[in-house]
């Protein structure tokens, strides 16, 4: 695996960009240019202690309507917060509101070229709700990248994902740039309310109801009897978080090297992250019945995979949400997951083979997010999660059932937690202005 740095778009495109492929003209090329070598890692000190300071506090202004949204992150991208920018603008489009999208995906050189829904020609500057997709160590550099004039005449609502009981300093500072705040799970709400009186809304990641095909596991080249175990994560979204060794070890002593079991982990952004490859790889350590897809896919191809399997493992050490989780059970396939942080608001103990944990100090400082003194997050049990691998493979009426209470489950929870209401709560007690009606 390489490691070569990325590079700003080439002189070739600098003429196209002046005059504003978009019609935004000259200064919006100039905040571009400006955002986007902030974006760099080099520049990592300026964008998140000193960049923020340069912007002027969020105004909570009252808004003519809540109807108009726009949504600011990396939709093109095909990370977790990628993802989840694409299912907010989804969800909106669904519920009826003029919806436009924003992509800062190439500001932080995380553009994979995956569609989104969402207008694109949002007015000049924007006076709606804007959303920023974007966790506080990227808000200033969003703001810069998606237009400061905008900013400073929407109503901003940031959607903050968060997977420790501790906030880091910068997420406390960066309170001051937000008007409210929408969380994907009442874990996140829990870190963040401790430090502001501004209003803190759950809203889980609206995981579409998709109908997977099922059946497909001769793409991967794979007997229908096989059983088939996976697990999606990128290595940009904290490897250590994500825990994807305790996943090999746990299914390697459940069925050592059978070639009946199959193992397959969907993952992106190995080139990029080089030493994590490799901890992984000598964990698999050849063994013929694990295997490593990285690339980027579709989110159908994603959600295929995940449905052609017989069993979906998140041995994760801590989740804001847990979006591959939700998105298996929606999918039909029954999900082994650890007993901890934000995937606990749709985990059903009944339905999800819930794994418990011990609680280790974090040690894994991923470019300085989770450098905090104190921190602790989940050990899970890795005999545990073996035992339910094999319970899964031996019993398939077991994992019919369980996956199906699953589903029930979650679409129940997600209907009740909607971006819909959450505006809607908006648009009553911050706003000032009636309710927008639901689609």
């Amino acid at each position: 695996m390489s490691n070569e740095p990325r590079t700003l778009a080439g002189a070739g495109e600098t003429n196209a960009r002046l005059h504003g492929r978009k019609g935004r003209g000259v200064a919006a090329y100039l905040l571009r240019e400006i955002a986007r070598p902030l974006a760099a890692p080099s520049a990592r000190l300026v964008k998140r202690t000193l960049l923020p300071l340069l912007i002027r506090p969020a105004a909570g202004r009252k808004l003519a309507s809540p109807s108009t949204v726009r949504v600011v992150g990396w939709l093109s991208s095909s990370t977790g917060l990628g993802n989840s920018a694409r299912l907010c603008a989804n969800a909106l489009d669904e519920a009826g509101y003029t919806v436009f999208a924003d992509n800062v995906s190439r500001f932080f050189f995380s553009d994979d070229n995956l569609s989104f829904n969402g207008r694109t020609d949002a007015p000049r500057p924007f006076a709606g709700i804007s959303i920023y997709h974007l966790n506080p160590p990227m808000l200033a550099t969003g703001i810069l990248a998606s237009g400061l004039r905008s900013y400073r005449s929407s109503f901003n609502v940031g959607f903050w994902a968060w997977e420790l009981e501790r906030l880091p300093s910068e997420w406390i500072a960066a309170l001051r740039l937000v008007d409210a705040l929408f969380v994907p799970s009442f874990f996140t709400k829990s870190a963040i309310e401790k430090h502001t009186t501004k209003p803190i809304i759950v809203v889980p990641h609206p995981v579409a109801l998709r109908h997977a095909p099922r059946g497909e596991k001769a793409r991967y080249g794979l007997a229908d009897q096989t059983f088939v175990v996976s697990s999606v994560f990128s290595f940009s979204s904290a490897f250590e978080r994500k825990n994807p060794l305790a996943c090999v070890t746990a299914f390697k002593r459940a069925f050592g090297s059978s070639p009946t079991a199959q193992l397959i982990l969907k993952t992106t952004q190995a080139r990029n992250y080089p030493a994590q490859y490799r901890a992984l790889i000598d964990c698999i350590a050849n063994a013929p019945n694990i295997r490593i897809l990285d690339a980027v896919w579709p989110d159908a191809e994603i959600i295929g995979l995940i449905a052609s399997s017989d069993a979906y493992v998140s041995l994760h050490r801590s989740e804001g949400f847990g979006l591959t989780i939700a998105e298996a059970i929606l999918a039909g396939t029954p999900a082994i997951a650890t007993n901890w942080s934000g995937n606990i608001d749709f985990c059903h103990p009944e339905s999800t083979a819930l794994i418990d944990c011990a609680f280790t100090p974090v040690q894994a400082a991923h470019n300085g997010a989770f450098d905090i003194a104190g921190a602790v997050w989940a050990d899970p049990n890795i005999d545990a999660a073996a035992i339910w691998l094999r319970r899964f493979r031996d019993d398939e009426r077991l994992r019919l059932d369980m996956a199906k209470a699953a589903r029930s489950h979650l679409s129940r929870y997600l209907g009740q937690h909607s971006y819909a209401a959450a505006i809607g709560r908006l648009a009553v007690d911050r706003l000032g202005v009636p309710r927008p009606p639901a689609a």
